[in-house]
C-alpha cells in the first residue's frame, strides 16, 4: 500500500512538473508576450497583420503547446479589431461577419501551385491573352503579396462595382491572375484580382462559388510592380 502511495505521489510530481515545462515553454510565452503586446497597438491594420503572424506561429505548436496558448485574448482582439476594419469599409454591406478572418492557406494549398497564368490588358477593347509566369521569384513575390487575412463576401458583383466606384477603375484595364493547381489530374484554378490595392479572390469548390477580399490594403504600388503597369 505505501508503495503504491509513493507511485502516485511521484506520478502527480512528475505530471504537474511536465504541466509546468508546457506552461513556460519558450516558443508559449513568446506568442503570449506577442498577444500581450497586441493591446499597445493602435493601428488596426498593423494589429491585423501581427494576429495573422502570430495565428500562423500557432500552427507550428504542438498540441500540448497549444494548450498554453492565450487563445482566448487572442480572439477577442482578433474579432474588435476586424470588425472595426470591416466596419471602417465602405462595401461593408457586403462581407460576412461569421468569422473574423481567413488566411489564404486556409482557403488553398498554395505549395501546390504550378504556374500563375496572367491576363495583360493590351488595349481598350483587345483581346486578353494568357501567359504564364513560373519564376521562383515572381511566384514568391506574388504569393507574399495575398498572404494576408481575407473576409468572404456576400455578394461580389456588388462588392466589386462598390470598389471600383470608390476609386473610379474602369472594367479595363484589369490586374488579373489565375494561381493554377494540379489537383488528382485535374486543373484547378483560383482567380486573383487587384483592385487599387485591395485583393479579391474568387474560386470553386465542391461545386460552391467562394469569393473573399482582403482586409488590408497592398497598396497600388505592389501592383504595378507585379504586373509592370
Amino acid at each position: 500500500m505505501k508503495k503504491i502511495i509513493i507511485t502516485l505521489f511521484l506520478l502527480l510530481v512528475l505530471s504537474m512538473s511536465l504541466i509546468g515545462c508546457a506552461k513556460n515553454d519558450p516558443e508559449v510565452v513568446s506568442i503570449n508576450n506577442q498577444i500581450e503586446e497586441l493591446n499597445n497597438i493602435q493601428d488596426n491594420r498593423e494589429s491585423i497583420l501581427e494576429i495573422m503572424n502570430i495565428r500562423e506561429e500557432i500552427e507550428l505548436l504542438s498540441s500540448k503547446q497549444k494548450k498554453w496558448v492565450e487563445t482566448k485574448q487572442l480572439n477577442n482582439i482578433s474579432n474588435k479589431v476586424s470588425n472595426e476594419l470591416k466596419d471602417s469599409m465602405k462595401w461593408s454591406q457586403y462581407l460576412s461577419k461569421e468569422t473574423d478572418f481567413v488566411l489564404i492557406n486556409s482557403l488553398v494549398d498554395l505549395s501546390e501551385m504550378e504556374h500563375i497564368m496572367q491576363y495583360p490588358y493590351l488595349g481598350f477593347l483587345s483581346s486578353q491573352l494568357p501567359f504564364e509566369r513560373d519564376n521562383e521569384e515572381y511566384v514568391n513575390m506574388f504569393i507574399k503579396s495575398i498572404s494576408l487575412p481575407f473576409v468572404e463576401v456576400l455578394d461580389y458583383l456588388e462588392c466589386a462595382k462598390m470598389i471600383r466606384d470608390i476609386y473610379s477603375i474602369p472594367i479595363s484595364p484589369v490586374r488579373m491572375s489565375s494561381l493554377r493547381f494540379s489537383e488528382n489530374g485535374d486543373i484547378k484554378s483560383v482567380l486573383v484580382e487587384f483592385m487599387n490595392g485591395w485583393v479579391i479572390i474568387s474560386y470553386t469548390k465542391d461545386g460552391v462559388a467562394k469569393t473573399y477580399v482582403s482586409l488590408v490594403n497592398v497598396g497600388s504600388e505592389i501592383e504595378k510592380s507585379l504586373y509592370g503597369y
